[in-house]
């Protein structure tokens, strides 16, 4: 299928790893430009390296996203130097550790930050641009936890904070739908992402994770990021002009 996206310019927040690191190589693969946010410099030079570099006008920018107004200082460090982009594609997210349901107000709020705020801000600098051009898309990544209340993992700092992102993507898509900027989002099930949330509960709880994929997924395995990235990669194209406000379920059949 041709995706419409060759010579589009991509910017993908979380890149250094899981779903955003995947994303990095699809979409250059398909021809697009990309500018890669992440924390480890390491990792985003070493995808760099393997997608072509500068040479074939992707760029990257190592920075803490979570700290209020760096998503906002290097969107527009990247508007002035690289310019507009067509595709956005928010990878940032997790739990941050905050498993706690009677945590402090000041948890809850940042794990709201990680998950919604910082595109928020990133989508205040780059979507006017996609107005006036009449052509963007907008693309999250939620979670099937935001659909959920799921008493074998309370996390509920995350997955209250990725409901709050639906609905702001569903509010979104209502406001600039009528000029050709589609905002949309993926849910996907469990994922055993480096470093993050169940990597970690593999480590210490094998036993643990074993019960519940089985009592949770039909599939009975995680996810892998090559099974997102089909979805994100088709919301991104020519293909979406009908799907604003679209929120898809990739959760290996949740039970």
């Amino acid at each position: 299928m041709n995706l419409g996206i060759k010579n589009k310019r991509v910017l993908i927040s979380g890149a250094s790893n899981g779903i955003g690191e995947e994303l990095a190589y699809q979409f250059a693969k398909e021809g697009c430009k990309v500018t890669l946010l992440g924390r480890s410099k390491i990792k985003l030079q070493n995808i760099m390296n393997d997608i072509g570099g500068e040479k074939k006008g992707h760029h990257f920018f190592s920075v803490n996203l979570l700290p209020n107004g760096n998503a906002t200082k290097i969107s527009k460090k990247i508007l002035i130097n690289i310019g507009v982009h067509d595709i956005i594609v928010h990878c940032v997210g997790g739990g941050l550790g905050v498993v706690d349901p009677f945590a402090e107000y000041k948890d809850y709020l940042k794990v709201w930050r990680f998950n919604v705020g910082i595109a928020i801000e990133i989508n205040n600098i780059f979507v006017d641009s996609m107005i006036k051009r009449r052509w963007g898309r907008v693309i999250h990544i939620s979670s099937v936890a935001s659909t959920i209340v799921d008493p074998d993992v309370m996390r509920i700092a995350y997955s209250s904070s990725k409901a709050y992102l639906n609905h702001y993507l569903k509010g979104m898509s209502s406001v600039v739908a009528k000029k050709n900027v589609i905002f949309s989002g993926v849910m996907p099930g469990v994922l055993a992402t480096e470093g993050k949330f169940w990597q970690k509960e593999i480590k210490n709880n094998p036993h643990k994770v074993k019960k519940y994929l089985e009592k949770n997924y039909s599939i009975q395995r995680f996810g892998k990021a090559s099974e997102i990235c089909p979805f994100i990669l088709l919301l991104a194209s020519k293909h979406a002009s009908y799907s604003s406000g679209t929120i898809i379920p990739i959760d290996g059949g949740k039970i």
